[in-house]
């Protein structure tokens, strides 16, 4: 064992520890746990609301039958929404590499899966007289994907302290209805770290 409590392997590489559990705050809020099962790779898992401000495009159904008034009316394919609210989880699997110290860099990328359950958010419908008026929508399943680039310093403590950024996809969905996005986040995780015992 080093005299900063880390272990070398075989490749005199710095393992920074076993495991790690505490929160991440920033576009992702909620708990977050971090595991290496090799040396350099990691796979982080993390549960949380995430707020992102981003924008998107809308697509409904085309057309609908309103069996009141006995017309068509159209659910346009366009519209705008803004700053998606979604309870979510998230894995990235994570390549990271000892810098300087206790600095490591950190890339990788992974999937999310949850639920978009704003209050609402507009879009634009058409009825068959060509009238527009706005109209909202609850409730959605909320899927994506990211990549994952960042720093992490690890203390003597031991605390594991990360910084990062993951640019990234998202899709929002329900029956007839889908919104894609630029679902992007920066993050800061404070965790405990569980190091190796020899």
């Amino acid at each position: 064992p080093q005299p900063n409590g880390r272990v070398m392997d075989d490749n005199d590489v710095t393992k920074p520890y076993r495991s790690s559990f505490g929160i991440v705050a920033g576009s992702l809020n909620g708990l977050s746990l971090k595991v290496f099962p090799s040396t350099k790779f990691a796979v982080m898992m993390e549960l949380g609301m995430k707020v992102t401000a981003a924008s998107g495009i809308q697509f409904y159904d085309p057309y609908r039958w309103n069996y009141t008034y006995g017309y068509y009316y159209g659910w346009e394919t366009y519209g705008y929404f803004t700053t998606p609210y979604t309870l979510e989880f998230n894995v990235n699997f994570i390549r990271q590499d000892h810098f300087v110290a206790g600095l490591y860099g950190l890339v990788g990328g992974g999937p999310s899966l949850g639920w978009h359950f704003r209050n609402s958010y507009p879009f634009y419908s058409y009825d068959y007289y060509n009238s527009q008026w706005p109209r909202y929508r609850q409730g959605n399943g909320k899927a994506g994907i990211n990549l994952i680039l960042g720093l992490e310093y690890v203390f003597n403590e031991p605390i594991a302290l990360q910084v990062d950024f993951r640019p990234g996809y998202g899709l929002l969905f329900a029956s007839g209805y889908t919104a894609h996005y630029f679902d992007w986040g920066l993050n800061l995780s404070f965790r405990y770290a569980f190091k190796e015992k020899y």
